[in-house]
């Protein structure tokens, strides 16, 4: 801010970022994958909460986005198209200012398990609702980014700062299960894992979807350029496996 303003040449921080690579703890690590299973997550899901908490936490635990990008989704941003179903996040670029257009964007698959509860919440949204998540954490009062004056003074905090621990840990108390510390960044964690481990994925493919470089990926993620094909080809196995689903139960209708 200080050299967008001119008051300073250049940053009097510098340092090779390089040099200084940071790594969780193994202990955080031991406790995300105590608590980040298949299992857990799905009690996360079931548990009692209002409807725009299972959309957020949906998008979340299949799309591995960070939470910050979900809070700003807009509808124009979700794409049910049958053959190529999509969601284009957008990210925070901290070397342009926060104008939309000018965030960077990675398109990613819209997943079988979110296709319904995003489904739903597009027939159930206000005619005029713009962003995707609204009534929960105030933020139909929010605007897309915080708001400051021209001497960096804060007039109103956008929704891509909100925090939304505190909700989520009143969930989670209800649900019975134990509170984690950044347990959004542990889902993203356990999701790219868990998508890496899927036949066909390619690592440049997880790079594209989860917004990762390779230097990031390796130092925060166990595992991950993503291709349209990619994408319709998950599209396809789904309406395949549906297809032999339909004929498997239709043969054995049959054979009664």
């Amino acid at each position: 801010y200080a050299i967008k303003k001119e008051w300073l040449e250049q940053n009097p921080i510098q340092y090779d970022s390089k040099k200084y690579k940071t790594k969780k703890s193994s202990k955080t690590e031991q406790l995300q994958k105590q608590f980040c299973t298949a299992e857990n997550l799905a009690r996360l899901l079931d548990a009692d909460k209002h409807f725009e908490w299972d959309v957020l936490l949906t998008i979340v635990r299949w799309s591995g986005c960070r939470i910050a990008e979900a809070l700003i989704l807009r509808w124009e941003d979700v794409d049910f198209d049958p053959v190529d179903p999509t969601i284009t996040f957008r990210g925070k670029d901290t070397e342009h200012n926060r104008d939309r257009s000018e965030m960077p964007t990675r398109v990613t698959p819209l997943w079988p398990e979110q296709h319904a509860t995003l489904q739903k919440a597009f027939e159930v949204k206000d005619e005029n609702d713009v962003f995707v998540i609204n009534s929960i954490l105030n933020l139909r009062d929010k605007p897309e980014f915080e708001l400051t004056k021209e001497n960096g003074e804060l007039i109103r905090s956008g929704r891509y700062e909100t925090n939304a621990y505190q909700g989520l840990r009143r969930i989670m108390k209800r649900a019975g299960l134990k509170f984690l510390p950044k347990l959004f960044h542990s889902i993203r964690d356990f999701r790219i894992n868990e998508v890496a481990n899927m036949i066909g994925i390619t690592v440049p493919a997880m790079d594209e979807w989860f917004g990762n470089t390779e230097d990031v990926r390796k130092k925060h993620y166990s595992s991950t350029k993503d291709t349209t094909e990619a994408r319709q080809r998950l599209a396809g196995v789904r309406s395949e496996a549906s297809g032999v689903r339909v004929v498997c139960e239709n043969e054995a209708r049959d054979s009664t």
